[in-house]
């Protein structure tokens, strides 16, 4: 269990990244500040406290795969992006949905090309000529 010097100097170091800093910063003193961050450091349980201590912001900083997917939608519905934008946010968001790409559909074109079907929110738009 760490003392709340040693917590102290653990945030201080996360801050800095000066051992000797935060050490004078926890309260220790001035004459033996840089030994004694030395020392701290080489501890497992102040190693684990720092570990911890630069591992939340850096989870925070992070968008989730949902956020990304917020964020693309928010674009894409917001008319007061231009449509290059909007339509950029789209095609991001159906390739992170898997929805970009298309599936032959079993139906030639008189080209011999086959059709593809997109689907859309159970709405289907065809490349190909109707059938008939």
């Amino acid at each position: 269990m760490l003392s709340l010097k040693q917590k102290t100097f653990c945030e201080e170091y996360v801050i800095s990244g000066n051992a000797t800093e935060a050490a004078k910063k926890a309260g220790y003193s001035e004459k033996t500040a840089y030994s004694i961050g030395t020392e701290n450091l080489k501890k497992p349980e102040i190693q684990n406290y720092i570990q911890e201590l630069t591992r939340a912001p850096q989870t925070a900083r992070i968008a989730s795969g949902e956020e990304v997917l917020e964020f693309f939608t928010e674009v894409m519905k917001n008319g007061k992006v231009g449509w290059k934008e909007r339509i950029r946010a789209a095609e991001n968001l159906a390739k992170r949905q898997g929805v970009d790409k298309p599936e032959a559909v079993g139906i030639e074109d008189k080209t011999g090309q086959p059709v593809f079907e997109f689907v859309f929110d159970n709405v289907s738009m065809k490349d190909g000529k109707d059938e008939k």
